[in-house]
């Protein structure tokens, strides 16, 4: 069969949108995983940026964490500072007229040389006595930091206000630890 430049042309054409169409629908298809990859790229390039960025100012950090660990107190790391840190807030207290009603510690927490000490108080007193406190307490240095505080009405309009309030201690743990004394063979009298 023979067919005329007319038919030749027309299957031709047919053949060719045929292979277009089928093009457009693979490209379509593969268009929209192509702009889900350039968005994954584009987050994942702000977020190599945003890392830089904080391995840039790392050792300004560094520097900044040396300088408050400095002004921290020293204890040897076999000591319990739990009694000196609760007599120290207690001694505060006193001095600005703040009446502390009771005190618990938590347990240390420690992260590496730096450790912190949590101690809950129920307080009673005067605003001004409050003030002076907290006052005192941010004198201390990074040493006290009030992490909540409460505060509630006494019973009566003319009596103290009256609440709770956390406490954070913070200290390093530096040198060895304390040897324990020799130990002594118990003496034997005839």
């Amino acid at each position: 069969m023979k067919l005329s430049t007319r038919e030749l042309l027309v299957a031709t054409g047919l053949v060719l949108v045929a292979v277009l169409a089928v093009t457009a629908w693979l490209v379509s298809a593969q268009a929209g995983e192509w702009k889900r990859s350039l968005q994954t790229q584009k987050a994942l390039r702000r977020r190599v940026q945003a890392a830089q960025q904080l391995v840039d100012q790392s050792g300004a950090a560094a520097r900044r964490l040396q300088a408050v660990q400095r002004q921290l107190p020293d204890y040897p790391p076999d000591k319990d500072v739990t009694s000196e840190q609760m007599t120290i807030l207690e001694r505060l207290a006193q001095e600005q007229g703040l009446t502390l009603i009771r005190r618990d510690p938590e347990r240390e927490k420690a992260s590496g040389e730096l450790c912190e000490l949590s101690i809950h108080c129920m307080w009673e007193a005067g605003l001004e006595g409050l003030v002076r406190f907290l006052y005192a307490l941010q004198q201390q240095g990074a040493t006290f930091d009030i992490s909540q505080l409460t505060v509630m009405p006494a019973a009566s309009a003319a009596g103290p206000l009256k609440g709770t309030f956390t406490v954070n201690c913070s200290y390093n743990r530096t040198g060895p630890a304390a040897e324990p004394p020799p130990k002594t063979a118990p003496k034997v009298t005839p």
